[in-house]
């Protein structure tokens, strides 16, 4: 669940039909405040969060990366490396929001290193990507 600017807020799920077939959806619904009852506990942090989630994880075919609040995501780069450091994929972060979908057809079964650098060039999170 991510907030809104307009009190709602965006759901995220996404549903298999079973492991042994490739298919997947993703839904994602927009809720405005007056449709729901919303009970959170909201803390401020002086730290921004740089975290984020990749799912499905392991994938076949596609996985979505979720990129963390608090940061500029703005000219941020994703990169794919092997275990063994070769980098075999990279791309500049060119979308407003905070969800991406990667396509990861072409990889080769195995693990792989997901990076996201900032426009800095500093690294800002490292996440391990199984590709089955």
């Amino acid at each position: 669940i991510i907030a809104t600017d307009d009190d709602g807020c965006l759901v995220y799920g996404t549903s298999f039909t079973n492991d042994s077939v490739l298919e997947r959806d993703v839904h994602i619904w927009k809720v405005l405040r007056d449709e729901i009852n919303i009970i959170t506990n909201v803390s401020e942090t002086d730290e921004p969060t740089e975290n984020i989630t990749v799912f499905p994880n392991p994938a076949t075919d596609q996985i979505f990366i979720q990129l963390g609040k608090g940061q500029n995501w703005d000219q941020s780069t994703v990169s794919v490396f092997t275990i063994s450091g070769k980098k075999v994929f990279q791309q500049k972060i060119c979308q407003q929001g905070n969800l991406l979908q990667m396509d990861i057809r072409n990889l080769e079964k195995g693990t792989y290193l997901l990076q996201v650098t900032g426009m800095n060039g500093k690294v800002l999170e490292s996440v391990k990507v199984v590709k089955k």
